[in-house]
């Protein structure tokens, strides 16, 4: 019990934390159509320059092939976007991207380390909508410039090798 006339530790405002969840979910919102319109040259402004994005997947299911896992910095991490978005240019598919389950972790720092659940539906021309992948996401974001950006993202394909259902194989000092 703190001693009288002791100052109180200040509350946590549910309303601050709704506030902050509201804006990491507008951020995602705005990511993934900016990805799934192929609007790349604005998605990869979404990362910082030195952005580091991995993926634990399946062997071909990295990158839509084109491997390595993990891609550091904005200009690989959105090269490795471009061929992905030709290959399904190619085939005439549309996919769409849907992040759920959302929750994050404030850093005293000023980071928000976030996890989601991605589901990515993919339709073929003239075809039904498909599951593509079902993933678990990780994330650093901070803030630049005003704006959130991924400094940190691991992204657990939940049919990869040793996956355990979305659970990382990974362990990253990045992300707790």
């Amino acid at each position: 019990m703190p001693e009288a006339g002791a100052p109180r530790p200040a509350a946590r405002s549910p309303y601050a934390e709704g506030a902050l969840h509201s804006e990491v979910e507008r951020f995602y919102a705005r990511q993934v159509q900016l990805l799934g319109e192929g609007d790349l040259d604005r998605w990869a402004l979404t990362f910082t320059e030195d952005a580091v994005f991995a993926q634990e997947a399946q062997a071909g299911r990295v990158w839509a092939g084109n491997a390595p896992s993990e891609r550091r910095g904005r200009a690989a991490i959105v090269a490795a976007a471009r061929g992905a978005v030709a290959a399904r240019r190619e085939a005439a598919a549309v996919r769409r991207y849907l992040i759920g389950m959302l929750r994050l972790d404030p850093g005293a720092d000023g980071t928000v380390r976030t996890t989601y659940r991605a589901l990515l539906l993919q339709t073929p021309k003239g075809g039904p909508p498909e599951v593509y992948l079902s993933t678990t996401g990780r994330d650093v974001l901070v803030r630049e410039d005003g704006a959130w950006r991924v400094r940190h993202r691991i992204n657990s394909h939940d049919n990869a090798p040793a996956a355990g259902g979305g659970e990382p194989t990974r362990k990253d000092h990045t992300h707790g």
